[in-house]
């Protein structure tokens, strides 16, 4: 009995981080029937992790300090995870600005991860974002992410919240830059439709382009959309390979503290 109270802190600490991180993760699910594989991986990674480096922690003179100690890695964890979202991030402004210069703003899908409306073409590159994350075993990395964390930010000492905000701030600029390349290609196509119709409106004016214009464009921003994705694998991985070299290095520079 004695044992158990010694080392069930260290345990709660690392059970508190893991859980803060896979609830932020949103392709993990959102919805109350993800609620029980999500505890269960919870509960299992955290054991695996404590066997590693089991740590005995004593509660008897420094309550208030382990509260403070559980709210720490509660918000470092949420903050992993958040880092993690700014990938599919990208790719959910990339297909946001593709599908309004397409014409389908108002064109919705009900999101399951989040219960909410989002572009059809925004679902789509994060769905294919989705595929590409499983494809190269992304999500291995997440896990010795997670892993790696404990060895760089250990349970119960402090850690810089600066590094935190500017590691977060400089995901979050180099997903939006990301999501903007991603986008370039598709979007510059259907400026060039519209410019060429609107050339074509003038030069003809018995033309009433009214009737097929939006088809027009529509059609042809599909098929760069089929011709471009092909195409933009590497920026894709480049995506995820930034965000969790961006990560490690986060973690690096907030155990330095």
């Amino acid at each position: 009995m004695q044992l158990v109270l010694l080392y069930m802190p260290a345990f709660v600490l690392i059970l508190l981080r893991i859980a803060s991180m896979i609830s932020a993760l949103l392709f993990l699910g959102s919805k109350g029937e993800s609620r029980w594989p999500k505890l269960i991986l919870t509960v299992a990674l955290s054991a695996m992790i404590f066997a590693r480096h089991p740590q005995a922690i004593s509660l008897d003179r420094d309550v208030s300090g382990f509260i403070a100690s559980g709210m720490g890695e509660v918000i470092l964890g949420l903050a992993l995870g958040f880092a993690v979202q700014l990938a599919f991030a990208a790719f959910r402004i990339s297909g946001s600005l593709i599908g309004n210069e397409m014409g389908f703003a108002m064109a919705q899908v009900m999101d399951p991860t989040t219960g909410m409306n989002s572009p059809v073409i925004g679902r789509f590159f994060e769905t294919l974002a989705f595929l590409y994350f499983f494809a190269v075993n992304a999500h291995h990395r997440i896990f010795e992410l997670l892993s790696g964390s404990f060895d760089l930010i250990p349970i119960g000492k402090p850690w810089s919240l600066g590094a935190l905000k500017e590691g977060l701030l400089q995901l979050t600029g180099a997903m939006m830059s990301l999501g903007i390349r991603l986008a370039i290609p598709i979007y510059a196509t259907t400026i060039l439709t519209t410019i060429t119709l609107i050339v074509l409106a003038k030069a003809v004016p018995q033309i009433n382009l009214m009737e097929f214009a939006f088809a027009v464009r529509i059609l042809i921003a599909i098929f760069a959309l089929i011709l471009f994705t092909t195409q933009l694998g590497p920026l894709f991985f480049q995506g995820f390979d930034q965000v969790f070299s961006g990560i490690e290095n986060m973690a690096r520079a907030m155990g330095k503290s």
